[in-house]
């Protein structure tokens, strides 16, 4: 199957919230932060996965990451590394996110993450909804990720 990744548009808005409603996840901001979203989608345009970013000063917190489970982790991969080319055009240094689940905290450390805590992320940060709501579920994890 082919995958095209891209940079969400306002045109992308409504099927883009409803993707991430459907699997459960958080889609508040969304809209506000349409041009931080990198979305995959199929040859039919229909959406397989999508990753946002948050910026905070010269941080990016990775949020609201869902996959469809029809990728494997190359396609995923694909994912992490067209959100980082965003965050370096707009100069991050250390992208931050929280975890769930044995399993993703693996492939994230392969990646590059580093476990970190709560008092390492930014005050701004820590003051965002979506870290409070994150940080809420059991067995989350904070990783960190330095450029």
């Amino acid at each position: 199957m082919f995958y095209q990744l891209k940079l969400a548009e306002p045109s992308d808005k409504s099927r883009l919230i409803e993707f991430v409603e459907a699997a459960g996840s958080n889609a508040e901001g969304i809209e506000e932060k349409m041009d931080q979203f990198v979305m995959m989608t199929d040859a039919d345009k229909r959406i397989a996965a999508c990753i946002g970013l948050e910026i905070f000063g010269e941080c990016g917190l990775l949020r609201t990451l869902v996959v469809s489970d029809k990728l494997d982790q190359a396609y995923i991969l694909s994912l992490f590394q067209s959100i980082h080319e965003v965050g370096r055009k707009k100069k991050l240094k250390n992208y931050y996110l929280v975890a769930g689940g044995q399993g993703s905290t693996e492939f994230l450390e392969v990646i590059g993450f580093k476990r970190t805590s709560k008092a390492d992320l930014p005050e701004e940060m820590l003051a965002s909804k979506h870290i409070q709501s994150s940080l809420k579920a059991e067995g989350s994890v904070i990783m960190v990720k330095n450029t």
